[in-house]
């Protein structure tokens, strides 16, 4: 219409922003990238720094491929509905790293809502200050692989945090954070997983052995964290696993925690499980109770 107005925004759009792509590099006050409706990324290199959200649609927000490197953030990627089929994802948030939500009407607890995360394929790290991924409504994972590292803490904040369901069916997901909020895929995942909460906090190795000795998965924590939550197709129906903590990790490589191609040894046992199903718990809280059941996952 010809008018325009000063903004504190990077890229903004009335109805969708599309890239597909090329170098996009954002320092912004508000929010990088915005729109009033969809948001599509299929491609490119985006490198962002901003006080508010990094990615932000209010409707659709789909990223099909790209490297996306968030550096800082307030709210790292948010849209009412977030699908993710491919891409390389790296992002850090003061609040929530991935948010489903939208919208001015606060969420009811425990009433999930018309909001979706949806991660089909692709890498994607998150470490957030608050909530890793957060939804008021679903989480889905069905392939890819997914890192998530929040802080230790007592209160409501996890690194997976829907107000609906935490499904998992495909792809490997680890989640390592505090014992104040945890949640683990549960409800009609068609993968196993497993969540587990340490006797006490480390900050060195995680590590899960199956029955034959072969690492499953080893996490090395650069903060202390007191849990963790490991999802992917090595867990399987009764069979048995060890958890231990320490240790050392010889030959492979270390990315954003995840410990690849080298072997892990030594540590202290912490507990020894049998996948029972689709959620196994291992553990119990600092107050001596065990877990429960959740809206859609489990949790405590």
């Amino acid at each position: 219409d010809g008018n325009t107005t000063s903004s504190s925004k990077g890229l903004k759009a009335k109805n969708s922003i599309t890239i597909t792509n090329g170098i996009v590099t954002i320092d912004s006050t508000d929010d990088a990238i915005h729109s009033n409706k969809d948001v599509f990324i299929s491609g490119g290199n985006l490198t962002i720094s901003t006080a508010d959200d990094g990615i932000h649609a209010d409707e659709k927000l789909t990223i099909d491929n790209g490297e996306i490197n968030i550096l800082t953030s307030f709210e790292g990627i948010e849209g009412s509905h977030i699908v993710i089929n491919d891409g390389n994802i790296r992002l850090y948030s003061k609040d929530d790293g991935i948010n489903a939500a939208g919208g001015d009407a606060e969420p009811v607890f425990g009433v999930p809502g018309n909001f979706s995360l949806t991660i089909n394929n692709g890498y994607v790290y998150v470490k957030s200050d608050v909530d890793g991924l957060d939804s008021n409504g679903h989480i889905t994972f069905n392939g890819g692989n997914t890192v998530v590292l929040t802080p230790t803490n007592e209160g409501g904040a996890g690194p997976l945090d829907p107000d609906g369901s935490l499904t998992s069916n495909g792809g490997t997901v680890v989640s390592v954070g505090g014992k104040g909020y945890v949640m683990a895929p549960a409800g009609n995942s068609t993968q196993n997983s497993v969540l587990v909460l340490l006797k006490g906090t480390t900050d060195s190795y995680i590590n899960i052995k199956d029955s034959t000795g072969k690492d499953v998965v080893t996490y090395k924590a650069n903060v202390t964290v007191g849990s963790l939550v490991y999802s992917g197709p090595e867990l399987k129906n009764g069979q048995t696993y060890t958890v231990s903590t320490g240790g050392n990790y010889s030959g492979g490589t270390v990315v954003d925690g995840v410990c690849t191609g080298g072997t892990y040894s030594g540590g202290v046992q912490e507990a020894t499980f049998t996948v029972n199903g689709i959620t196994t718990l291992v553990g119990t809280t600092s107050n001596g109770f065990q877990f429960g059941g959740g809206f859609g996952g489990w949790t405590w």
